[in-house]
């Protein structure tokens, strides 16, 4: 057979100088390395990883900790306890007839059971409280006794209203675990961590590790 003159000849490879590079797919989150810049391009963090950076961390892990208790207690005496190591009051001390009073703790109980036979955006005041001591164990025993709820400091008066965070927890686990879950946020006992039970719905887990 005759070969066509005039047809193209493609070359079986081809070569060219510029500089090649090597390189590989990334798989996991520890592959990826985040250079924060500022405005003008420059590096903002260059310190290595060193004891001081290593309490950075902690301090950052800590103001994780803060944002999820400040969800169920708006009120700056709580939330100044954020990065300091607390002494978890005994259960003996969230005598809510004791720190309220009879009658309003009366109040409370009977708001507590409207709030679950019908859910409202109502609220109820507490009273005022002077001393930022007293607010702060307010807050405390309300949020222990009854978690689903959620305290406002209008100085110095305290308001409680029901936890939207917590009604949406408590559609996706038990309600004891919910219940849990939102006192040992409160808590804020530094490098504690809480389990869930296991649960099968991938939205579930989701939600549960997001928020």
């Amino acid at each position: 057979m005759k070969q066509d003159s005039d047809a193209t000849t493609v070359p079986a490879c081809f070569i060219s100088n510029h500089e090649g590079f090597l390189g590989s797919i990334k798989n996991f989150i520890k592959d990826f390395v985040v250079t924060e810049i500022d405005t003008s391009g420059q590096r903002v963090n260059t310190a290595t990883h060193t004891p001081d950076s290593a309490s950075s961390d902690e301090n950052n892990e800590t103001g994780a900790e803060c944002k999820w208790n400040n969800h169920s207690s708006q009120d700056n005496d709580v939330a100044a306890d954020c990065g300091l190591d607390v002494t978890i009051p005994s259960p003996g001390s969230f005598d809510l007839s004791v720190i309220l009073g009879q009658s309003v703790s009366e109040e409370l109980e009977q708001f507590v059971l409207t709030l679950k036979e019908k859910p409202t955006k109502q609220e109820l005041s507490l009273g005022s409280f002077t001393d930022k001591h007293h607010r702060a164990n307010v807050h405390r025993a309300v949020r222990h006794r009854f978690p689903f709820l959620m305290t406002v400091t209008i100085q110095p008066e305290i308001r409680v209203r029901e936890d939207p965070d917590y009604r949406e927890l408590s559609q996706l686990v038990t309600e004891d675990e919910a219940e849990d879950f939102f006192r040992f946020i409160d808590a804020k006992v530094r490098g504690s961590s809480y389990t869930f039970g296991p649960d099968d719905d991938k939205d579930h887990r989701t939600w549960c590790t997001t928020s």
